[in-house]
């Protein structure tokens, strides 16, 4: 699986930053500029999750994270897929924690409004309502078939433990919620 360019990623990054822009839209704009369909895909699926988990890395809450995400197969069927397997999930996490660092403005806001990790902790404090050992799925539009494409998933790289390991630690204020993780 290949990672990308950290112009395109950049690229990806200023049109996700751009509200009035669907998902839809993003996809068409990164393809236009000569991204390939399946790169543009994968861009506008995982940049918003990343720049979700990371702010909610940040936020007073507590949630431990599962280390997969759903594609489905050609059959329709949901598979389990290591993010490790996902070299731009690992990219993005790393630009959306510099980004944070550097002071999260309007395009990061808007990133990570669009993820669903967001979406869940944004309900979850809308309603007053403690979601105990909720698991939010990330369902991409990109076949389960991509990540197998050489037979195996790609090796986990040592600085994705490092990554992984620091958006473990999210407190809550009351009790634990639970976001792409099981107990």
């Amino acid at each position: 699986m290949e990672s990308v360019s950290n112009k395109v990623l950049d690229q990806a990054v200023e049109l996700l930053g751009n509200p009035d822009f669907s998902h839809e839209e993003v996809e068409a704009r990164l393809q236009a500029s000569g991204v390939k369909e399946i790169v543009a895909q994968r861009l506008a699926s995982f940049i918003p999750e990343a720049f979700g988990m990371v702010a909610a890395r940040h936020m007073k809450r507590k949630a431990n994270f599962l280390t997969t995400f759903n594609a489905h197969n050609a059959k329709g069927e949901s598979e389990e897929i290591p993010f490790s397997a996902e070299p731009i999930f690992a990219q993005a996490t790393k630009k959306a924690a510099v980004m944070y660092a550097e002071g999260a403005g309007p395009v990061f806001e808007a990133i990570s409004k669009r993820s669903s990790v967001t979406e869940v902790i944004e309900d979850a404090l809308a309603t007053k309502t403690f979601y105990d050992g909720v698991v939010v799925a990330i369902e991409t539009g990109v076949a389960a078939e991509v990540y197998r494409e050489g037979g195996k998933a790609e090796q986990e790289a040592p600085s994705w433990k490092k990554i992984l390991s620091e958006l473990r630690a999210v407190q809550v204020e009351r009790g634990e919620l639970v976001l792409w993780g099981r107990k």
